[in-house]
This record gives structure tokens, sequence and C-alpha cells, in this order.
């Protein structure tokens, strides 16, 4: 959870809005969130003619894009249908106001959503193919843009509220497990328990009464330097050992480096460890061929 609050730090101020293609990906998803479970549908445009009509109950949403239908004929039958294939018979549930972020490098055009649920019970998230990071203040659920968007929406038709609040982070930055706790063990990192005030304060007000994603609304920069500054601190350093970064100091800021001399730092970092990785393995290999192990010649071998 501190990780995805760091990300939000990333938000470029300067870009109002998505770009179109993005957009449409957005205002797509958000269209496939008016399926949220609990909704009662008539079954249209199924190739299966037999079914076309048949009344029921949107009940569970899949990793596929469909959604799990019960129909009340046919002794209650369970099927997988594309939103698209749902005529709505009740009236839908409140509006999503989504706010967009960069979340990081991989994966930069899918869509993550992240958003507090206050009236959800913890037994009915099952079927909402969303996962749950933290119970302070509420649930707060993460998972595809459509799932997060239909469970918020869902939420705020229960608790009466008139929008639900989803973030999306566009893109994530992912660490392998050796390397965050290097990272940590060498300061990089400062860790503390997350709260509900970390991650929705400040929403922006909804500016439209349909969903929308084109509009995005402002970036909130909800600032890792409050974390870091914070007094009394929050946060807690690994303890200064052999492998603490010179550069670092003791409050785990980098003294007087630009984002640019950040990035170069970053990548000389990168390219010392991928000498290393080459040089031990030269080693290794050398050694296996002395004792008279078999050994691959393939570069690729780890």
């Amino acid at each position: 959870i501190v990780a995805v609050n760091l990300s939000r730090a990333c938000g470029d101020s300067d870009t109002p809005a998505l770009p179109p293609a993005l957009a449409a990906r957005a205002a797509d998803r958000l269209d496939a969130s008016a399926a949220a479970v609990g909704r009662r549908a008539v079954l249209v445009g199924l190739k299966a003619a037999d079914f076309n009509g048949q009344r029921g109950e949107v009940v569970s949403r899949t990793v596929t894009g469909r959604v799990g239908f019960q129909l009340e004929e046919r002794s209650g039958k369970k099927i997988a249908v594309k939103p698209a294939n749902l005529e709505f018979t009740d009236p839908p549930p409140p509006p999503a106001t989504v706010s967009h972020y960069l979340g990081g490098p991989c994966h930069p055009h899918r869509p993550t959503g992240l958003a507090v649920l206050s009236a959800t019970p913890m037994d009915a998230v099952a079927g909402l193919n969303v996962g749950v990071g933290g119970t302070q203040g509420g649930l707060w659920v993460t998972g595809d843009l459509d799932d997060v968007a239909a469970a918020a929406r869902a939420d705020a038709q229960r608790s009466g509220a008139a929008t639900a609040t989803v973030d999306a982070f566009w893109g994530d930055a992912r660490w392998s497990r050796t390397q965050l706790l290097g990272e940590i063990a060498r300061g990089s990192w400062g860790l503390c328990r997350a709260e509900l005030t970390d991650l929705a304060t400040a929403a922006p007000p909804p500016t439209a009464a349909e969903p929308t994603a084109a509009a995005a609304a402002p970036l909130r920069h909800l600032g890792w330097r409050d974390l870091v500054e914070a007094d009394p601190p929050r946060l807690i350093y690994a303890m200064k050992s052999e492998m603490t970064d010179e550069d670092i100091h003791g409050d785990g800021l980098q003294p007087d480096r630009t984002p640019e001399e950040e990035d170069a730092a970053a990548w000389e970092q990168n390219a010392q460890m991928e000498e290393t990785r080459r040089r031990l393995r030269t080693q290794l290999l050398a050694r296996h061929s002395a004792e008279g192990h078999e050994t691959r010649s393939d570069a690729s071998t780890p």
C-alpha cells in the first residue's frame, strides 16, 4: 500500500486528461462496470437464441470480462455472458468519478483500479473479482478497473452515496523480493502502517452525472513527502549496516539530486549489478569445468 501511495507522486499535474486512446479504453471499462453484482437484467443478443429474453441476476464477475448470470427459470442455471448481452431492468447504480495516475513503466496501457468500500461486508467480496489490500476504515479493493468500478458503484448504492470514487493507475512498478529487500537494507525505503487517509483524501468533486474517463479529475499528490517529513515520524528505516548506501541521509532522502540524476544513478547501479552477475557466473562455470561437472554453454542459463 505504501508503494501505491508513492506512485501517486509520479502523476504529471501538467497533463489534465488522458490521451484519447486511453480515455476510450477507460470509458469502455466503466461501461462494463454497470454490470454490478446484484443487478437484474434480461438476456439479449445471444447466439443461443433460446436464452434470449430470460430474466435473472448478476451474481459474479470473472477474470475474462464476463459476468456470472443466474437465471430465474431453468432451475436457477448459471451462465457466463458479456455485459453487452444484458438489458438491465433495475435503476443503474451511482456513477463513478475516476482520478487517473501514472502507476509505473510496466504495462502502461493497463488500468488497475483502487477503491475503498464502506458499506460492503467482507463475505460479499468473493464474487467481485477484486483483491482486498487492507481493512482500515473500509475494504481497500484493487483489480481491473471495470471490476473495481463495479464494486465501488454497488457500494455507493448500498451506502446511499451520489457517486463512487475510484482511482485508476496506468501501469505499475515492480520489484523482485530480493531486489526489494536489498533496497530496504540500503535505506532506500521507509516502511509504515498505511492508513485510509493515505489513499482517500481531498477527493475532487464529481463533475458529471454519468461515468466518464475522458475528463480526468485533477491529479491528487497525496505526497510521499508527508510521510517522510511527518512529525512524529511514521517511517521506519533499516538499521545502518555494511549494506547502507553512503549517498542516503538518515532521513531517507537523496541529497540534492534531480530526477534525471536519480534515473542516471539507478541505471548505473543496474549496470554494476549486471556486471557482477556476469562475473560471478563466469567464475562459477570455470569452477564447475575444473571440477569435471557438465556445464551448459547457453548464455541464458542462470
